[in-house]
């Protein structure tokens, strides 16, 4: 990095040279016939008289309400850090840790179990996810609902355009959203690069070998597939 030009001239007063990083800063202090920092600070240092005044009247002013609440015992955390309330917040947090937390105890356990018991069980997220995932699929995904609609045409009219092998699996990946996949292992951690959802047996094959929808769309047909190992797998069948 280059460095700046410096501007040079002399204090009028002491002959000291004043630097000037920029052009209009030097004709500035030409102008003004400015003094050096040192030569400009002569003349107004404070005399003790005047430093006395100004400490008597810092010493005479009130502190505020608010600060003078704040001291001593005034402070809420005065003496907290060795008091006895201290010590016993702590005693009892270590009471209820680890082993001594009254939840791990088999008597609480069984009133929790005893008050839960008849009432319906409420989803899980993962339960959730899945199941709304298949609200979008077949003739309620809304890109077919939008060709169905501006074409005025069924589900089944549209369902004929496509060729068999469309028809087929299509039907089969309906059938797999409706499964409970949130049972399979890594099914969290799915994602485009990350897990993807894999037919153990793929569903060309079960095309060509006239394999029912229903059983390759089958959970136990289904497994979570790190992504490269999917694009490397293909359509091809692994055994073991």
């Amino acid at each position: 990095m280059k460095e700046k030009t410096k501007w040079k001239r002399n204090c009028p007063e002491c002959r000291v040279d004043i630097l000037y990083s920029y052009k209009c800063s030097y004709v500035r202090g030409m102008k003004k016939n400015n003094v050096c920092r040192s030569c400009s600070q002569t003349g107004k240092k404070q005399s003790i008289d005047t430093i006395e005044k100004r400490a008597s009247k810092l010493r005479g002013r009130k502190r505020p309400e608010h600060s003078k609440l704040m001291m001593g015992c005034g402070n809420p955390m005065y003496g907290k850090a060795g008091s006895w309330s201290g010590k016993k917040n702590l005693l009892q947090s270590i009471r209820m840790s680890g082993d001594n937390n009254p939840s791990k105890r088999q008597d609480v356990r069984d009133k929790i179990s005893d008050f839960h018991k008849g009432k319906p069980k409420s989803k899980s997220h993962k339960q959730n996810i899945s199941e709304n995932h298949a609200d979008f699929i077949g003739e309620n995904h809304p890109k077919i609902k939008k060709i169905m609609n501006d074409e005025g045409i069924s589900y089944i009219e549209y369902r004929d355009r496509k060729t068999d092998m469309e028809k087929y699996k299509q039907e089969v990946m309906y059938i797999t959203e409706k499964q409970p996949l949130h049972l399979l292992e890594n099914y969290n951690k799915r994602g485009h690069f990350s897990y993807h959802l894999d037919h153990i047996y793929p569903i060309s094959k079960g095309f060509e070998n006239n394999i029912l929808p229903e059983v390759i769309g089958d959970i136990s047909n289904l497994q979570m597939l790190w992504w490269k190992d999917n694009l490397k797998k293909s359509n091809k069948v692994i055994n073991g």
